[in-house]
């Protein structure tokens, strides 16, 4: 059965438009820094940069985590996870990498390291909750 050239030509639009919304820049996220209590404020300047740095992005843009207080660890609620996106730029080009955090809601710093995600099935995804950006760009 042969293509109309209209139908070949419709194809490639929409390929091309998913490939670019693919690629283009990641939104703001939906909370603000400034929206969230102390606890949650002083625990992500910290993640942000261990996230960052473990991430081995050279210049980072910014870091989009989740908020720790909504993401207690089932069972141990003194701990919680949260992934954050980190963006970053390599070669002229913007890239993302999103990391696991674990950590503690008592300690200081409240995580040592975070870990490369991957996304497995049945497996919470960056885009499954609010994320706050904290902008790193300064921090090279």
């Amino acid at each position: 059965m042969r293509q109309s050239a209209a139908f070949r030509a419709f194809a490639v639009a929409v390929a091309v438009a998913g490939l670019l919304s693919a690629c283009s820049a990641p939104s703001a996220p939906a909370r603000a820094i400034d929206d969230l209590g102390a606890d949650d404020q002083r625990m992500l300047s910290q993640i942000a940069p261990i996230a960052a740095r473990d991430a081995a992005a050279e210049h980072t843009r910014f870091v989009d985590c989740w908020v720790p207080s909504d993401h207690a660890i089932d069972g141990e609620p003194s701990h919680f996870k949260v992934l954050c996106r980190v963006a970053f730029d390599e070669a002229g080009e913007q890239r993302q990498r999103d990391m696991i955090c674990i950590g503690a809601f008592d300690d200081d710093p409240p995580l040592d390291y975070c870990y490369d995600w991957a996304y497995y099935t049945d497996m919470p995804s960056f885009d499954d909750s609010d994320a706050v950006r904290l902008d790193l760009s300064h921090k090279g």
